[in-house]
């Protein structure tokens, strides 16, 4: 984008744009300014029939290669970082290897506060041998067993909030809600930058209140803040933006600015509480000996409606405006606020093995 996005028209067959324009290179935003929803008079199917009709010669959209190659390298730190970690302890124990167990028991655990490592290493040889003296178990096993199935209802429950938070509708289209509170192009663009900042400081933040409180405390108060966050960006649309333009009037430059620090702080509760809650517990939450199947059901489930929340998002905030999409996606959460506290286990301060012996007692 260098400088925002341009392009050279050479045709306008309609006649809407100013003839010092054609044959010129201009900016996107003069075009999106004739939208209604920046103050202009065409209404969205105008404005897309608009679109399609101009001819176009050449522009710097190629930008995003480069964006591409930056994303690259965090994934290869990611990759370097992967190799270096060591396996687990029950895969160790998986493969008779138990002095490398005990060592990455100490890597991991405060014999002064979580207990005797020989204790915990002898739970993990035990339930080793117990599955491997038994038969291999699938998804028609954990759907058989009532107290697996409620479980795996459960997981599949908390995946879908980590969606249900919309998080993905302010990672994939921040840049155009920002537009349709009439931020231009450029601006919305690099304002992405902030809820990226956000993420990251976010995630590093998270750790500590993992460390520090109950995992069902701070996932129900992160969705309860999440629900508040996003019924102030609705009234933002609805109070200092929908008016202005359905009078085909530009909303106020705050209205945009405010939208953005309300989504950093938005981005902030999230992954500093759900994204890393969320993940954490999908991992502690299932039998070792079918996890593998219920993580991935439930993580298959969590796709799936971060499929349909982002097909859904744009024709929503299309169709029904900023203030009312965001409402409904606040009250949602807040639903699921309550819908946690009756239903989820917690899991803080457990070894898996404890934890495996806890859920199908509360759910058997």
């Amino acid at each position: 984008m260098r400088g925002g996005p341009e392009l050279t028209v050479t045709a306008d067959p309609s006649g809407l744009l100013p003839a010092e324009h054609i044959g010129h290179a201009i900016s996107f935003d003069t075009l999106a300014l004739m939208q209604a929803s920046r103050g202009g008079t065409l209404s969205t199917v105008e404005y897309h029939e608009f679109l399609t009709q101009l001819s176009v010669a050449t522009g710097n959209g190629d930008t995003w290669r480069y964006m591409i190659i930056l994303c690259s390298i965090p994934a290869i730190a990611l990759w370097i970082g992967i190799r270096l970690m060591p396996e687990s302890s029950r895969w160790y124990v998986a493969k008779d290897r138990l002095h490398e167990a005990i060592g990455t028991l100490k890597c991991v655990r405060n014999e002064a506060i979580d207990g005797p490592l020989v204790e915990e290493l002898a739970d993990i040889v035990a339930v080793h041998r117990a599955e491997t003296s038994s038969e291999r178990k699938g998804f028609g096993y954990v759907w058989r067993t009532p107290w697996l199935r409620r479980l795996m209802i459960v997981g599949i429950f908390l995946g879908t909030t980590n969606q249900l938070t919309g998080v993905n509708t302010v990672m994939y289209y921040a840049p155009k809600v920002l537009q349709y509170a009439d931020m231009d192009t450029s601006s919305a663009i690099v304002a992405q930058v902030a809820n990226g900042v956000m993420s990251v400081v976010g995630s590093a933040l998270g750790i500590w209140p993992t460390l520090k409180f109950r995992r069902r405390q701070i996932l129900i108060a992160d969705v309860i803040g999440v629900g508040l966050s996003l019924l102030t960006i609705a009234a933002v649309f609805q109070f200092a933006i929908a008016p202005y333009m359905n009078a085909q009037q530009t909303p106020p430059a705050w209205a945009a600015y405010a939208v953005l620090g309300l989504m950093a702080v938005f981005m902030l509760i999230v992954q500093s509480s759900n994204g890393t809650i969320v993940w954490t517990m999908m991992g502690e939450l299932f039998p070792n000996n079918v996890r593998g199947v219920m993580n991935g059901t439930a993580i298959f489930c969590l796709w799936i409606v971060n499929a349909i929340v982002g097909w859904t998002f744009p024709v929503m905030i299309e169709g029904l405006g900023g203030g009312l999409t965001y409402t409904i996606y606040g009250i949602a959460n807040l639903v699921v606020a309550v819908v946690l506290f009756r239903v989820m286990p917690e899991t803080s301060g457990k070894s898996l093995e404890e934890i495996e012996t806890e859920m199908e007692k509360r759910f058997s």
